[in-house]
């Protein structure tokens, strides 16, 4: 008698190495091979598994009468966080810091910049990828820029004393505060001084400021009225510098000369502003007499 033995060759089997992933991720294992029949820890019977936790895997394949086991150990790795927040808007010249710290981890931001906090002044699609022993995770956000309001309420000026100055701020929707506390879009004035004005609209704020001063025209003064004698002449006159003038005779020098009665006026021109002044002059006729004629006299 005979019997002949033969050999199935064991089912092959191979999970991998024991092995680390980052939370939140899945790790896919497989025992395919085939003709083979498997068993998973869970009871499953499927070529494959689908690793959502850390612990301890293995399955059974078998190809017959013959079966392998394979096991792996799966731990997970802390995974690090980042938010950079809602898209946002921020004002033109603004800057918001965009925070993605996380201890010991790296970061790679789109303009390849490494550091865990960005400044960002520009409008943009910003995100950044932090990793953690090789966790990664990544984040992204727009930052919309928004433009200034433009307000303009004018040069420095200087105008005639008591003389009014509108300065004008009004930007379509704006709000107002002028530094007197005024609210309105705008401002009259005729008193020196700086006026400065923040004008909001849309959320941002922008400032313009404006000197207003009084040009400096003295005083033009022809002193007190005066009367003189007969015969006599009377020098008046005033000094501007850089003024022009024009008095009640039609004459433009800084002064004249009058020897009549009567009411003399000047007005002196500077920069716009007129200033005027006038004197009255009086002439007191000379006293009349007679010593009589001429006459001779004996000696003694």
């Amino acid at each position: 008698d005979q019997i002949n033995i033969a050999y199935l060759s064991m089912p092959v089997v191979d999970l991998g190495p024991d092995t680390m992933v980052c939370t939140g991720s899945t790790l896919a294992l497989s025992a395919a091979g085939p003709g083979y029949s498997y068993l998973w820890q869970d009871g499953s019977l499927n070529p494959s598994f689908t690793v959502t936790g850390p612990g301890l895997y293995w399955a059974e394949v078998g190809n017959g009468t013959c079966t392998t086991r394979d096991s792996i150990t799966v731990g997970y790795k802390p995974r690090p966080s980042v938010q950079l927040g809602n898209d946002t808007t921020i004002c033109a010249g603004e800057t918001i810091n965009l925070d993605a710290s996380w201890p010991g981890a790296s970061y790679l931001w789109q303009d390849g910049s490494l550091s865990p906090i960005l400044n960002a002044s520009t409008a943009g699609s910003f995100h950044v990828t932090v990793n953690l022993n090789g966790c990664s995770v990544q984040d992204t956000i727009q930052v919309a820029v928004m433009p200034l309001p433009s307000v303009d309420i004018g040069n420095d000026t200087t105008v005639c004393p008591g003389e009014p100055v509108t300065l004008n701020a009004s930007v379509p929707g704006g709000g107002y505060l002028w530094n007197n506390g005024s609210t309105l879009p705008v401002l009259t004035t005729s008193a020196p001084g700086t006026y400065a004005v923040l004008v909001t609209a849309n959320g941002c704020t922008a400032p313009d400021t404006c000197v207003v001063s009084n040009f400096n025209l003295q005083s033009v003064n022809l002193g007190p009225d005066q009367t003189i004698c007969a015969g006599s002449s009377l020098r008046i006159g005033v000094s501007v510098p850089g003024a022009i003038y024009i008095w009640g005779t039609g004459a433009t020098s800084d002064s004249i000369t009058v020897s009549s009665a009567g009411t003399y006026w000047v007005e002196a021109s500077l920069n716009g502003c007129t200033v005027r002044d006038s004197i009255n002059v009086a002439v007191t006729p000379l006293p009349v007499f007679s010593l009589g004629p001429d006459f001779a006299i004996c000696p003694g």
